[in-house]
């Protein structure tokens, strides 16, 4: 079986120069610590044939394969040997001697997810309105957003839906859009030009267009 040292494999990732490194530890486990370039195919999915057809480098340049340590990357190099790969590569000591040798991984960044439950959310709305009597009627707007903050992805995704069939439609509306802007435009304007005429001639009289 064919090994390589994490630090040498590091050195051909910071060289820029081309590799082929696939990792089958399970998804949860690469998307924590994953190695810059690697492919994750955790092994109960390894299809040899496929990876093999997948590949975009040459048969013939090195297939480096990691694991949480080694055992497992020796089972997907012995897989991958018996459909033809040539140039299986274990690294060894696998994703722990990686990490502990402080070679570069990808970090994702981190949001924390705040719930809201019931009783905090009627606390807080409470509070809301509280001071909206007591302080300024701006706070009544409190319970409002702590309320829409709490909607479900289901509940947002809902609205969105209705505001783009509400967009949609506008656009297949026909008919010139000014009149669909503002409409009555022609009445509207026949009573500003009558008062304009009240105004400039008082003793003049005028008729007042009807507002249809």
């Amino acid at each position: 079986m064919k090994t390589i040292r994490p630090i040498g494999l590091a050195r051909l990732i910071a060289r820029h120069e081309p590799f082929d490194l696939i990792d089958v530890r399970t998804k949860e486990e690469f998307d924590k610590a994953p190695i810059p370039g690697a492919r994750s195919i955790p092994l109960p999915e390894l299809r040899a044939p496929k990876v093999l057809r997948d590949r975009k480098l040459s048969a013939t340049e090195p297939l480096y394969v990691i694991c949480r340590s080694r055992v497992l990357a020796g089972l997907a190099t012995g897989i991958l040997e018996g459909a033809g790969c040539a140039n299986a590569v274990v690294v060894d000591g696998g994703m722990e001697a990686w990490q502990a040798q402080g070679l570069p991984i990808v970090r994702k960044k981190w949001f924390p997810k705040i719930a809201i439950d019931a009783p905090m959310l009627a606390l807080v709305a409470g509070f809301g309105f509280g001071l909206g009597l007591a302080i300024h009627e701006v706070f009544f707007v409190l319970p409002l957003i702590v309320g829409f903050a709490a909607l479900s992805p289901r509940t947002h995704s809902f609205f969105q839906r209705q505001m783009r069939r509400g967009h949609s439609g506008d656009l297949t509306q026909t008919g010139p859009r000014e009149d669909r802007a503002v409409p009555h435009v022609s009445g509207l304007a026949a009573h500003l030009d009558s008062a304009e005429d009240i105004f400039l001639h008082p003793h003049r009289r005028v008729p007042f267009a009807k507002c249809h």
